[in-house]
């Protein structure tokens, strides 16, 4: 009788983990794309950026993004003016992006998307030396 007081609390809070665990899952299932097989995409130049989809978190999409130069000081270019997503016939500017600083810098580019988007471009302006540069994932 007494191994069976026992058994009884130990099996109810196994269930509890369990049943915690799944929602726990669940929930961080909806901050992060299910279906993302997206590649990162390199422009090179005097400046070199490397942009890839990491879909939704925290209610936004986000890119990685990487700019790396050995030519230019990066402080004057405001990824928040130069950048914009295109998709679905809309045109974004990020709703936060890296500050710029001397020669190698990387961080997350987030746009005001709380969805999926599988066919959409990113537009990159004005940084040296190309004019425009255009990652195109379909």
């Amino acid at each position: 009788m007494k191994k069976i007081n026992l058994v009884i609390p130990i099996v109810v809070v196994i269930v509890l983990a369990i049943f915690y665990l799944l929602i726990n899952l669940d929930e961080e299932s909806k901050n992060t794309s299910i279906d993302n097989n997206f590649e990162s995409i390199t422009s090179e130049g005097e400046v070199v950026i490397d942009l890839k989809p990491l879909g939704v978190r925290d209610s936004k999409y986000s890119f990685e993004i990487n700019v790396n130069t050995h030519t230019v000081s990066l402080e004057q270019y405001d990824l928040m003016k130069l950048i914009t997503l295109e998709f679905d016939s809309n045109k974004l500017n990020p709703s936060s992006a890296p500050k710029l600083n001397g020669h190698h810098n990387s961080g997350i580019l987030a746009f005001d998307i709380n969805k999926d988007i599988k066919v959409f471009k990113v537009v990159i302006k004005d940084i040296p030396d190309i004019k425009g540069r255009v990652f195109e994932w379909k």
